[in-house]
């Protein structure tokens, strides 16, 4: 029989027991707590208007400038949307130009004088028919107004898909597609004058290919990289090839090589390339070499001459992923939003890292849950430490069913990445081997 000293012991054991089980309880909480709060604070989507195609371009002044070709009635414009607050609010559309064709791609630069320029083509109708030539405007007072469009000095015979790149000292690469009978080659050329003049343009890829999807960035260093999409004849699988030149836009491509850098792959798409921190690049597509049904977001890394990282799945979700952009900055910070099938209808997915990829965050959605809209054409910049991520996205309005573009922000300073997440990119390196000499 129990004493009454006993008696309290036992409960007073109890109660310890009690108050240790709370405590856990509470800092599992605590715990949960921090992880549900890791996810970086992000901006309502804002919607911009009515168009597809978006692009962004970011000036030293910490000023947002959004591009997107409109959809509203019959015409096509090319209209500019300005932020002067961090993305927060936008003021009035600016009409830059009217479209004749609809199959044309924006790309936008900063000039060092903190001149933003815009290309694209544009269909003209000549004695041989309708042909497509390069039209470029420029806004001296960050997008207020803009030059009137002007057609470039370029040697061109109808490009497509075409990207401007520009470095200090108004210096400015353009790498385009251009077809050639059956087949499509790869051209860039460069101006050291702001646009006026242009060399002669080179062709990059190997004559036994057909070409397209080429983009191109110019790392911090000078020098000029460009990917695209390559097939040869003999199959009809497309590979994403690279080249680059490190001779600030001289044609120093002549010398350099190849590389095949989605070794593996069976049908890749969508190749992007980025500058960050020290003259690192990085390359993403997508393509299906992990799920012959699917397609998944692929990212290789490379620092100057080094070698090339493995490819890594970037994306890593169940669901088709498309539409790859990729920025990175001169702090470490890298930023990747695709469009992605999990949920169905593809929606607006980013990850982000503050470590040049070194851990990667979780894939987040960016679109809003199930009420959102088809997303497509996904892109993303970064800006004084936060990626901007605009987006096409189609919504039904009563029986009509419109294009709209949006707009989010994302903050580095929670991202939350470490030893218990799902993307490392941290592997073997391992040298691509050339494909020509």
């Amino acid at each position: 029989m129990l004493t009454l000293e006993g008696k309290l012991g036992a409960k007073c054991k109890v109660n310890r027991y009690r108050l240790s089980l709370l405590f856990a309880c509470l800092l599992l909480a605590l715990i949960g707590c921090s992880r549900a709060c890791a996810s970086p604070a992000n901006l309502a989507p804002l919607l911009l208007g009515q168009g597809f195609k978006p692009s962004l371009l970011a000036d030293r002044n910490g000023q947002l400038h959004a591009f997107f070709i409109s959809a509203a009635g019959q015409s096509k414009n090319i209209i500019s949307i300005n932020s002067y607050d961090n993305g927060r609010s936008f003021g009035q559309p600016v009409t830059i130009a009217n479209l004749n064709g609809e199959d044309t791609f924006l790309s936008a630069a900063l000039e060092s004088d903190g001149s933003l320029d815009l290309l694209w083509s544009d269909a003209v109708n000549n004695v041989d028919g309708e042909s497509k030539v390069f039209f470029f405007s420029r806004s001296k007072d960050s997008g207020l107004t803009w030059s009137k469009p002007s057609r470039l000095p370029v040697a061109a015979s109808s490009p497509e898909q075409s990207r401007i790149a520009i470095a200090d000292g108004g210096r400015l690469g353009l790498v385009w597609c251009q077809k050639e009978g059956k087949t499509g080659s790869v051209f860039y050329t460069y101006s050291k004058d702001g646009g006026n003049t242009f060399a002669p343009p080179i062709r990059i890829n190997q004559d036994d290919q057909y070409c397209t999807a080429p983009s191109l960035t110019v790392a911090s260093d000078g020098c000029v990289h460009i990917v695209w999409l390559g097939k040869n004849s003999s199959n009809s699988l497309t590979d994403v090839y690279y080249r680059y030149s490190s001779n600030n836009f001289d044609p120093a491509f002549e010398k350099s090589d190849v590389f095949k850098v989605s070794a593996g792959a069976k049908l890749a798409l969508h190749p992007v390339v980025a500058a960050g921190l020290k003259g690192r690049i990085y390359i993403a597509w997508t393509d299906n070499s992990a799920r012959e049904d699917s397609s998944d977001l692929w990212c290789v890394m490379r620092r100057g001459k080094d070698k090339f990282t493995l490819p890594v799945n970037l994306s890593n979700t169940a669901g088709l992923c498309a539409g790859a952009s990729v920025s990175a900055d001169q702090e470490g910070r890298v930023a990747a939003v695709w469009s992605d099938a999990s949920y169905g209808r593809p929606h607006a997915f980013s990850r982000l890292s503050v470590d040049n990829l070194g851990d990667v965050s979780y894939a987040m959605d960016l679109s809003g849950g199930e009420k959102s809209g088809s997303v497509q054409d996904p892109s993303v910049i970064l800006m004084r430490g936060r990626a901007y991520i605009v987006w096409a996205e189609a919504v039904e309005k009563g029986s009509e069913r419109q294009n709209v573009i949006k707009l989010t922000s994302l903050g580095f300073k929670n991202v939350a990445t470490g030893a218990g997440f799902d993307i490392h990119l941290k592997s073997a390196r391992k040298l691509l081997v050339p494909v020509s000499h």
